[in-house]
């Protein structure tokens, strides 16, 4: 955009259907992600240092229908539940949105280029619903995924 600020707007759109020997229909697949938004901006704070912002945003990834069943064991001193499938991936996990930040800081050291960098993923530390579980104790499905995820690195260019 400028000498100093930059950016990069990206949309995909993924949706990927399966059919084998256990199910006679077409579902969804577990990495079909109808919308993928990213809106990245970077700006150059001086010559060797260039901080970022990228704002992610995708429909949920698919899940399965399901019933659940109390006191599988009819057993008041051992009550569980059970899930019992219903449907392959016909359902979805929430949407979500994630805010990045990153620090890149960029050097020579003889003739080695070096970049060392910072990321924090999911500044706002919302959890990013990966998977669904269910926990036999209670009856009630949970959500699995990544949330506020720093890291760091150093990439050297020879």
């Amino acid at each position: 955009m400028t000498h100093r600020l930059g950016g990069q707007v990206g949309y995909s759109y993924i949706e990927t259907k399966r059919k084998d020997a256990a199910t006679s229909y077409w579902y969804d697949f577990i990495f079909s992600q109808p919308h993928q938004f990213n809106l990245l901006i970077n700006y150059k704070l001086r010559e060797n240092i260039v901080v970022s912002v990228k704002y992610r945003y995708a429909s949920g990834r698919p899940k399965d229908d399901f019933i659940i069943h109390e006191n599988v064991f009819n057993n008041n001193q051992y009550y569980r539940y059970s899930k019992e499938i219903i449907a392959l991936n016909s359902l979805r996990l929430p949407n979500f949105s994630s805010l990045d930040f990153r620090v890149n800081y960029s050097f020579r050291y003889r003739k080695i280029n070096m970049t060392g960098f910072m990321d924090i993923v999911n500044v706002q530390n919302q959890v990013i619903p990966n998977f669904e579980n269910f926990n036999s104790y209670t009856g009630k499905p949970y959500y699995e995924g990544l949330a506020i995820f720093p890291s760091g690195g150093l990439k050297f260019e020879f």
